[in-house]
C-alpha cells in the first residue's frame, strides 16, 4: 500500500544530481525504492488488464447463459459436499492405518 502511495511522489522523490552529498546506501536505498514503485505501477496496470478481461468473459457468458442462479448454488454445494466427503474418507483411512500401526508396536512389546 505505500509503494502505491509513492507512485504519484515518483517524479518528486527519484534520485538526481542535487548539490547535496547523499551517502551511497541512501542513493542504493531511493534507487531500490524506484525500482519497487515502477514493479508495482506495472503489477497494477497488468493486474487491472486481467480483471477488465475476467469481467469482459463473465459479462459474455451472462448473456449466452444457458443456467440459472439455482443451478450454480446447487452445483457449488454438490461439489463441496462432495469435498468434504473426499477428506472424511482420506482421514479415516489415516487414522485406519495409525491405529494398526499404533497395535502393532503395542503388540510387539508386549507378547
Amino acid at each position: 500500500l505505500s509503494r502505491i502511495k509513492q507512485i504519484p511522489k515518483r517524479k518528486y522523490r527519484s534520485m538526481n544530481g542535487k548539490a547535496i552529498i547523499y551517502p551511497y546506501w541512501e542513493n542504493l536505498a531511493r534507487f531500490l525504492e524506484d525500482q519497487l514503485v515502477l514493479l508495482t505501477f506495472f503489477e497494477l496496470v497488468f493486474a487491472a488488464f486481467g480483471f477488465g478481461f475476467l469481467f469482459l468473459f463473465l459479462v459474455i457468458c451472462w448473456k449466452k447463459r444457458g443456467f440459472t442462479w439455482k443451478q450454480i448454488w446447487s452445483k457449488l454445494k454438490d461439489r463441496i459436499e462432495r469435498c468434504i466427503e473426499k477428506l472424511r474418507e482420506k482421514r479415516k483411512a489415516f487414522f485406519k492405518k495409525e491405529r494398526r500401526i499404533y497395535e502393532q508396536r503395542n503388540h510387539k512389546k508386549n507378547p
